[in-house]
């Protein structure tokens, strides 16, 4: 039986180590690519639209509640002209583009849209501190649901933050936006 070289321990170690280099360096260029990318802003979405938006519901981080199915119920006891638009965003507390995009958002918020709109959150993987720290920072008062949301991403086809949903008073999704969006291009697709 022949021995192993002595050497033979360093020859291994070392291909460990040209490989564990090799992967540090995907890694690193796998975040300098996303660091450099061009960030999406109001990239319409064909996905969902001119369907019945998905029934979801939830509490906020500060005790509010949400729920869609009730929204729209309450719309069918209104005329016309009084329903309530929803516009569902979803969003990190971590998401450079979200705090892009959250003066907008409380914007529409304050001000509103031609017909009477309603603004609600949706948080990716975050936590609840997390998004109270973000608006404390940043304002808003909208709900912004938060706890096990991955069913409702999922229903949503929503495969990063931020995404954006319009939806009608009849539950029909009338837009989806990719991206950080902008109150001019939310006003644009609420209409009375």
């Amino acid at each position: 039986m022949t021995e192993p070289a002595p050497d033979s321990g360093r020859k291994a170690m070392s291909s460990l180590q040209v490989v564990a280099a090799a992967v540090a360096v995907v890694v690193v260029a796998f975040i300098v690519l996303l660091a450099t990318r061009d960030v999406q802003v109001n990239q319409p979405s064909l996905a969902l639209v001119g369907q019945n938006v998905p029934q979801f519901s939830g509490t906020s981080y500060d005790g509010k509640t949400f729920d869609m199915n009730s929204v729209l119920l309450a719309n069918r006891e209104l005329t016309q002209a009084d329903q309530t638009w929803t516009v569902i965003n979803f969003f990190a507390s971590w998401c450079g583009p979200c705090r892009l995009e959250h003066g907008d958002l409380t914007r529409l918020d304050t001000e509103g849209a031609a017909c009477p709109t309603r603004l609600v959150g949706v948080t990716i993987t975050d936590s609840a501190e997390n998004v109270e720290a973000f608006f404390e920072d940043l304002g808003g008062e909208w709900p912004v649901l938060v706890g096990d949301t991955s069913g409702t991403v999922i229903d949503f086809s929503v495969l990063a933050p931020p995404e954006t949903i319009v939806v009608a008073p009849s539950g029909l999704v009338v837009a989806k936006f990719i991206g950080a969006v902008t109150y001019e291009r939310l006003v644009e697709v609420i209409s009375c």
